[in-house]
């Protein structure tokens, strides 16, 4: 009986302090848990202005492409600022209402 309550004890004091971290933004509790359960990488962080930034953790052999997406991102960055235009995209075929049959008839 009192190992199931103590480990109910233990949870939720893990819980409690995990809100608390994630309130205060510390990141502690990801870094304790990162540091003893999780194998060696870098967190990686693309952001931008407003705020929406993409996290993604990379393993030390995965550095070299890392470097490579940052400087892809800063080539399509340094594009846009010189360019002041979006970056120009395909477009989208449009779907046609020709079936193609008239080409099957002759």
């Amino acid at each position: 009986m009192w190992d199931g309550f103590l480990v109910m004890l233990i949870a939720v004091f893990a819980f409690i302090i995990e809100v608390i971290d994630a309130f205060l933004e510390l990141g502690l509790y990801n870094k304790l848990i990162g540091h003893f359960f999780s194998d060696k990488g870098y967190q990686v962080t693309i952001g931008n202005r407003s705020g929406n930034n993409i996290v993604f953790f990379a393993m030390l052999d995965e550095l070299r492409r890392v470097k490579e997406l940052d400087k892809k991102l800063e080539e399509l960055k340094a594009y846009i600022i010189e360019n002041k235009n979006p970056i120009p995209v395909a477009p989208i075929p449009q779907k046609s209402n020709d079936t193609h049959l008239d080409d099957l008839k002759n």
